[in-house]
Order: C-alpha cells, then structure tokens, then sequence
C-alpha cells in the first residue's frame, strides 16, 4: 500500500472522522503537547475521489500492543490550536459509507470518563 506525508491545513482542507464525541482532558493534553513542539505520529487518512481538499480519518488502526488509534484526538487537538496535522495519506479507497461522518471541527468534547488515564498509562509522555 503506497502513501505519503503531508501537513494537512485547516484553513484548506476538510477532515471528516467517525467518532462524535471526545475526553476534554486528553484534548488538552494534546493541545500542551502541540505547544510544546511535541512531534505527533501521523494520522493515516483517505482523500475524497474527486474532491482534492476532502480527507477521511482511516478506520481504527490496531497496534502490534492491541491499542486501537484513528487520531481523532490529535485531529480535534490540532484544530483547537489551528496548527497544521501530520497525516499520511493513504492510496487505497476509503472502506466507509461517508454520509455517517463527522468534520472534526463538530467532534463534542465531553466531561473525561477515566480517557486521559488510560491514555496516560499507554503514552507516559502525555501532559
């Protein structure tokens, strides 16, 4: 499977996720993160056929230690800070039905229910 590394900018692009609601804590950490230069890992997407600036998050990807990552919360933290989001742009088709989603910058964010320590526990470098 071929990609590629971008920065994806909010002020040109469109991202759409599939997960409505977030942990205020953890978005906050992502965002001291991003303030303190901290480099994310790249959130892995799939461009709309025919609409160059339209990018779909990549279903949940499970990591060799079984965590499972789609990066809405390094998305919807990038966002907040309006600062560009490394993504890797996958060449396959995006294997989801569209109209279900949800442009990140309409995610909820919600009271934490224990996200941000298991979070925390996974990343110890988390702020």
């Amino acid at each position: 499977m071929k990609s590629h590394l971008f920065y994806l900018d909010w002020n040109i692009h469109r991202l759409f996720g599939y997960e409505n609601y977030k942990s205020d804590k953890v978005i906050d950490s992502i965002i001291r993160g991003i303030e303190a230069g901290d480099d994310f890992p790249a959130v892995q997407i799939h461009q709309d056929v025919g609409i160059k600036n339209k990018f779909y998050i990549s279903p949940i990807i499970i990591h060799p230690d079984m965590f499972a990552d789609g990066g809405h919360f390094r998305a919807l933290g990038h966002y907040i800070a309006n600062k560009p989001l490394k993504c890797e742009l996958l060449s396959k088709p995006f294997p989801r039905i569209k109209e279900s989603l949800i442009e990140i910058y309409n995610i909820i964010i919600v009271d934490d229910f224990h996200d941000y320590d298991w979070h925390k526990e996974r990343f110890p470098n988390y702020r």
